[in-house]
C-alpha cells in the first residue's frame, strides 16, 4: 500500500513453480490427477524437447511477455495415485512413467512390517498397534475398491494416535477422533460412511 494514495497495488509473486524453474530445484506435484486439465495443459509447452513457461498473466515486461527457461538442473515430478482419477495420455507421454506396485498387486508388507512401520510413528503401545492393524484389515476387506484405505493411511492414524496421547487424550478419546479424521471424514460415498460406522459399533 502506498500512503496518500487512495487504494492499493498488486504485486506480483513467483508461484513455486516458477521458482524452481529459475533455481533448478525439484518439484513433486502429487495427487497431479485432482489437477484441473486446463492447468496441466499449460505445461504442454514446458514439458516439450527444450520447452519453456511462458507466464502470460504477469503481462508484459519491458514490452515482452515474460519466457522462463528451465535452469538444467530442474526437473519435475508427478505423483499419482490411479484409483483416485487419471491424466491425459498426452501428458503422460511427455515423461517417464514408473509403477509403484500397490497393496493390491501382490506386492503386500508383512505384519513384522507394518507394526515397524507404526513403531516409527511414534506409536510405541504394541497392543493399540495391533488394534489399527486389526482396524483395517477389516476396512480393507469390507470396502469398495476405491474406497478402501491403504497403508499410508494406517500411517497417518498411527502418528495421528500418537500426537493425541502424548497431549493427554485417553485411548478411547484417540481412537474415536482418529477414526473421524482418518477414515471416515475423506469418503466420498454415504454409504461408504453408513458401512465404516456400523463397523466401528460392533
Amino acid at each position: 500500500m502506498n500512503p496518500g494514495i487512495g487504494g492499493g497495488a498488486f504485486e506480483w509473486v513467483d508461484s513455486v513453480l516458477v521458482k524452481a524453474l529459475q533455481n533448478g530445484s525439484w518439484l513433486l506435484i502429487d495427487n497431479v490427477n485432482f489437477c484441473s486439465a486446463s492447468v496441466l495443459d499449460r505445461l504442454n509447452a514446458l514439458l516439450e524437447p527444450n520447452g519453456v513457461l511462458t507466464v502470460n498473466e504477469r503481462g508484459t515486461v519491458d514490452g515482452t511477455i515474460l519466457t522462463i527457461t528451465p535452469h538444467p538442473d530442474f526437473r519435475l515430478f508427478f505423483a499419482m495415485d490411479p484409483k483416485r482419477g487419471e491424466i491425459s495420455r498426452a501428458m503422460r507421454n511427455r515423461g517417464i512413467e514408473i509403477y509403484i506396485l500397490g497393496e493390491d498387486d501382490e506386492c503386500s508388507f508383512s505384519k513384522e512390517d507394518i507394526l515397524s512401520m507404526l513403531t516409527a510413528t511414534g506409536l510405541g503401545n504394541s497392543r493399540l498397534s495391533e488394534w489399527l492393524l486389526h482396524l483395517h484389515t477389516t476396512l480393507k476387506s469390507s470396502l469398495p475398491f476405491n474406497e478402501r484405505p491403504v497403508i499410508a493411511d494406517l500411517l497417518h492414524a498411527g502418528a495421528m494416535f500418537a500426537q493425541l496421547t502424548s497431549k493427554g487424550f485417553s485411548a478411547v478419546e484417540a481412537a474415536s477422533h482418529v477414526v473421524e479424521d482418518v477414515y471416515v471424514s475423506n469418503k466420498r460415498s454415504s454409504t461408504t460412511k453408513q458401512v465404516l460406522l456400523l463397523i466401528f459399533m460392533l
